[in-house]
C-alpha cells in the first residue's frame, strides 16, 4: 500500500503508456476508497451520537435514582434512629452509636457526590436538573431539621446542657442556606462547564463550613460528656466528599469508571467521545470541514531531525498536502 501511494505521487515516466494507464487505475481506485472512507466516517459519527445520547440518560437516571435512595435512607435513619435517641446517643460509649452516625454522614454527604457525576461535561440540561435536585433535597432536609429543633425550642433550652444543640442546628441551617444560594446562582450560568465548576466551588465552600461547625460543636460536647462524642463521626463523610470535590482528576476518574460500566465496547466509547467533541455541529458540516482540512505528508519528506523531539514545528506544515479520506496509508503518533 505504501509502495502504491509513493508510486502514485512519483513523476511520470516519459513515453510510458503503461505507467499512465496504471496511474489512471490507481486514481480511480483511490477515488472509490475515498468515498467509502467518507461513508464509514459519516456512519460512525451518527452511531457515536446515538451512543452518546444513550449514555447521557443512563448516567443521569442512574445517579439521580441513587441520590434519591440515599436521601430517603438518610431521612429515615436521621429521624427515627438519630433524633429519637439523641439524649442517650450524644455521650454514648457504644460502637453502634458511632457506626450509626458515620453511616448517616456518608448517606447525607455522599448523595451530592453521586448526583454530581450524572451530567457529562457538555450537558447543560442534565446539569441544571442536578442543581435543582440538590436545592430541593437540601430544602427538604432542612425543613425536617428546623421542625425537629425549632418546633421544640422549650425542650432544648430548658436545660443548659442541651441549649448548644439549638445553636448547632441554627449554624447548620445558615450553612445550608449559603449552599442553596450558591446553587441558585449557578443555575444562571450559560454553559455546562461553567455550571459544573461553580457547582463544585459551592459544594467545597459548604463542606468546609460544615466541617468547621461540626468540629467546634463536637468539641464542646466532648468537654460536656467527658469523652469523645459520636458527633465527631459526622466528619468522615464530610472529609471524603470534600477531598473528592477538591480533586478534578479524581472526579474525572470516577466518572470514567461509571461510563465504562455503562458502555462496555471500546469502539462505542470512542465514537461517543468524538461525538461529544463535535457537539451540536451537523454531520454534513463535520464531514465538509474534515475533508477540506485533512492532510498527509510523504514519509520520504521527513528526516530524523524533524521527529527528534515532540515540540511543535510550524515549518513542517508546507510539507503536508491536502488529500481525500482513505488516501493516507498510516497514522503515526507524534504526541510522545
Amino acid at each position: 500500500q505504501a509502495y502504491r501511494f509513493v508510486q502514485l505521487l512519483a513523476p511520470p515516466r516519459a513515453n510510458s503508456s503503461a505507467a499512465a494507464m496504471q496511474r489512471e487505475r490507481l486514481d480511480s481506485s483511490c477515488t472509490v476508497t475515498s468515498l467509502q472512507a467518507e461513508s464509514r466516517l459519516e456512519s460512525r459519527l451518527i452511531s457515536g451520537r446515538r451512543v452518546l445520547e444513550r449514555l447521557r440518560w443512563k448516567m443521569a437516571v442512574t445517579t439521580v435514582l441513587i441520590c434519591l435512595v440515599m436521601a430517603g435512607f438518610y431521612q429515615f435513619l436521621y429521624l427515627n434512629a438519630y433524633l429519637r435517641h439523641i439524649d442517650t446517643l450524644i455521650c454514648t460509649r457504644s460502637w453502634q452509636g458511632f457506626l450509626l452516625v458515620t453511616v448517616i454522614s456518608f448517606l447525607f454527604f455522599g448523595r451530592f457526590t453521586f448526583v454530581s457525576f450524572g451530567p457529562l461535561a457538555d450537558d447543560t440540561f442534565v446539569t441544571r436538573i442536578v442543581l435543582w435536585i440538590d436545592i430541593c433535597t437540601t430544602c427538604v432536609v432542612d425543613y425536617g431539621l428546623a421542625a425537629s429543633f425549632f418546633g421544640h425550642v422549650a425542650h432544648w433550652t430548658a436545660h443548659a446542657k442541651w441549649a448548644s444543640f439549638h445553636y448547632r442546628a441554627a449554624a447548620f441551617l445558615a450553612s445550608d442556606l449559603g449552599l442553596v444560594l450558591g446553587l441558585l446562582i449557578t443555575t444562571s450560568r450559560r454553559t455546562a462547564g461553567a455550571m459544573q465548576r461553580s457547582m463544585w466551588d459551592s459544594l467545597r465552600f459548604w463542606l468546609w463550613s460544615q466541617l468547621v461547625i461540626n468540629t467546634v460543636s463536637a468539641s464542646l460536647w466532648a468537654r460536656e460528656c467527658g469523652r469523645i462524642t459520636c458527633l465527631f463521626c459526622w466528619n468522615p463523610g464530610i472529609v471524603v466528599v470534600l477531598y473528592l470535590a477538591s480533586s478534578p482528576h479524581l472526579r474525572c476518574t470516577c466518572q470514567k469508571v461509571l461510563i465504562n460500566s455503562f458502555e462496555k465496547r471500546s469502539e462505542a466509547r470512542a465514537a461517543a467521545g468524538v461525538a461529544g467533541l463535535i457537539g451540536a455541529c451537523s454531520v454534513s458540516e463535520v464531514m465538509s470541514q474534515a475533508t477540506a482540512r485533512f492532510r498527509s505528508v510523504k514519509l520520504a519528506a521527513l528526516s530524523f531531525e524533524d521527529i527528534s523531539d515532540n515540540r511543535p514545528d510550524p515549518s513542517l506544515l508546507p510539507r503536508a498536502v491536502t488529500i481525500g479520506a482513505g488516501r493516507c496509508d498510516a497514522f503515526i503518533s507524534h504526541s510522545w
